[in-house]
C-alpha cells in the first residue's frame, strides 16, 4: 500500500425529510444565503419549496439564482457570485446535480475574490484562502460532488474544461433524500450510474496493491449494476435510489484512493474534451 493522508469533514444528513435540518444548520453560519439552481426543475418538482420552508423557518433570507445549465459554464459562475456580494450571503445552497453543486463551489471561492472565477481554473491566481460555507441538496446520484473538494467547469468559447480542487470546497453540510432523485428521468438516471462507475474504475485501475479499496470498489460497482436494474424496470424505487444515491457519494469521497497513489483518470480527460465540444451529458460521454 502507498503511504496516504485521509481527509473529509463533510457531514452527511441522508434519508426522507432530511432537508427539514437545513434551517437550523444554516443558523451556524449567517443569516443570508443565495440559493443556486439548475434550469428550474427543483422548484418544479418542489424540492425548492422544501429548502425556501426550511430556511424561512429558522429565519434565514435568501435570494434563488437560476440557470445553471448542464456542463456548467464560469460565465453563469461569475454572475451568481456578483448576487452573492449584492446581498452579503454568509453561505451558497445549490440545490440540484453535480453542475449546481460545481458551480456552487465556484461561487464560494470567487466571492473572497476580484476577478472571474475562472483564474482558479486555469491557475491565473493563486489558490483561494477562503470560501464561504456550502450545504448542499442533492438531487441528482451521480458526479460525488457532494462529499469531496473538486469542482469543474468549462469556457465555451475556448474550448476548455479544468477541473479544481481545494480542500475549503468539501461541503459543511450535504441532504440526500432519495426521494428528490425519484423525478429525475431514465436515461439521466443511467448517466449518474455511468458516472459513478467510471469514477470507481479510474480509482480501481492503479498500480498500487490496496487491496480493501479494491475490494470496496468492486462492490460499489456490483451494487450499482444490481440496483441499477431494478431501477430500469421500477423508476420510483425508492430503496434502489437510496442505494444508488449513496453508492454515488461513496464512489468519489476519498474512500476509494486510500492507499492508492491516485488512479487513472484518462477517462474523465477525453469524456471533458467530448462535453465543451458537443454539450452531451457528462455521463453520457463517459
Amino acid at each position: 500500500m502507498e503511504n496516504f493522508s485521509s481527509y473529509n469533514p463533510t457531514k452527511i444528513e441522508f434519508g426522507k425529510s432530511c432537508v427539514d435540518k437545513l434551517g437550523e444548520e444554516a443558523k451556524r453560519y449567517g443569516n443570508q444565503a443565495l440559493i443556486i439552481i439548475g434550469k428550474g426543475s427543483a422548484r418544479k418538482n418542489g424540492i425548492l419549496e422544501d429548502v425556501e420552508k426550511s430556511l424561512s423557518q429558522s429565519g434565514i433570507k435568501y435570494l434563488v439564482f437560476e440557470g445553471v445549465k448542464s456542463n456548467p459554464e464560469y460565465e453563469i459562475a461569475d454572475l451568481a457570485v456578483e448576487k452573492a456580494k449584492e446581498i452579503h450571503a454568509n453561505m451558497i445552497i445549490p440545490v440540484g446535480g453535480g453542475s449546481v453543486i460545481d458551480t456552487a463551489k465556484a461561487v464560494a471561492m470567487g466571492f473572497f475574490y476580484d476577478g472571474s472565477i475562472w483564474d482558479f481554473y486555469i491557475k491565473k491566481t493563486e489558490a483561494p484562502q477562503k470560501a464561504l460555507p456550502l450545504l448542499c441538496v442533492l438531487t441528482l446520484a451521480a458526479t460525488g460532488t457532494e462529499m469531496n473538494q473538486f469542482t469543474v467547469i468549462q469556457n465555451t468559447s475556448e474550448g476548455k474544461k479544468y477541473g479544481f480542487g481545494s480542500p475549503l470546497l468539501y461541503p459543511k453540510v450535504s441532504y440526500l433524500d432519495p426521494a428528490y432523485t425519484t423525478s429525475v428521468p431514465m436515461d439521466y438516471t443511467a448517466y449518474g450510474i455511468s458516472d459513478l462507475i467510471a469514477h470507481t474504475l479510474e480509482q480501481y485501475f492503479d498500480p498500487s496493491d490496496a487491496p480493501l479499496s479494491n475490494a470496496i470498489a468492486a462492490d460499489i460497482i456490483s451494487l450499482a449494476i444490481k440496483y441499477g436494474l431494478i431501477l430500469k424496470d421500477d423508476p420510483k424505487n425508492y430503496d434502489a435510489r437510496a442505494n444508488i444515491m449513496w453508492l454515488a457519494t461513496m464512489a468519489l469521497n476519498g474512500t476509494l484512493r486510500q492507499g492508492k497513489k491516485g488512479g487513472d483518470w484518462g477517462v474523465h480527460g477525453f469524456e471533458h474534451s467530448l462535453s465543451v465540444l458537443f454539450d452531451i451529458a457528462h455521463g453520457a460521454g463517459l
